[in-house]
């Protein structure tokens, strides 16, 4: 072995003893671990408003890893791996799902004040471009003292139309008090004239033409 080799070697083990020694892994002493939280205390206090408001129309998932609910698409090889490794180390503070199948519905990302440095607001970036691409709804709230309930049920529902809305049983209870599903307008009752159904008795819309609800009166359980 001549001098350059010798000095190559003896410079690769040295840079291998510093790693293993820093990472702890060159040592014989394992290492020791301690519970610490799973939310912070803003956290905690905004996941308690944001299950009131959802009530049972929703699960809460929290801590939730990006890269368990989103992967690249589109890339293959180095590139999936390189878009990957970009959003395996990163987490939602909240996730929004259907109680049935446990679909997201949207992210929710809680803003302390950690949130106007740089390095986070770059982060912050990032994410918002990876839900955008993935088509994934996602709400950024300010961490505050205390929250209004209907502001956070207006801004959920501007971006999960149709999830604060009244179950189908109550429409059904309209039609049996004489009131249009659509638009709460009185119903009517009234007798094909012509066509198929002709002499057959209906329920309609009081508000025709505007509204154009009508129901087969054998249907409508009258």
């Amino acid at each position: 072995m001549n001098l350059t080799s010798f000095l190559l070697v003896s410079g690769l083990l040295l840079i291998a003893a510093v790693w293993l020694k820093r990472t702890g892994l060159g040592s014989g002493t394992p290492a020791t671990y301690r519970m610490r939280a799973l939310v912070s205390p803003a956290e905690r206090s905004f996941l308690g408003v944001l299950e009131g408001v959802l009530g049972d129309r929703a699960r809460v998932f929290t801590k939730v890893r990006i890269a368990d609910v989103l992967q690249p698409d589109g890339v293959k090889g180095r590139d999936w791996w390189r878009a990957f490794n970009r959003i395996s180390a990163k987490h939602f503070d909240f996730l929004v799902c259907r109680p049935d199948d446990l679909a997201v519905l949207c992210a929710i990302e809680l803003d302390d004040a950690s949130h106007s440095t740089e390095k986070r607001q770059a982060r912050d970036r990032f994410v918002e471009e990876v839900c955008r691409s993935a088509g994934l709804p996602l709400l950024r709230q300010a961490a505050r003292s205390s929250y209004r309930p209907e502001s956070i049920r207006e801004s959920i529902a501007e971006l999960v139309p149709g999830l604060f809305a009244e179950p189908e049983k109550k429409q059904t209870a309209s039609v049996e008090e004489g009131k249009c599903p659509r638009c709460t307008a009185a119903l009517v009752q009234r007798r094909a004239r012509k066509g198929q159904h002709a002499g057959k008795l209906f329920l309609a819309c009081s508000n025709f033409p505007k509204c154009r609800y009508l129901k087969p009166l054998e249907e409508a359980g009258t």
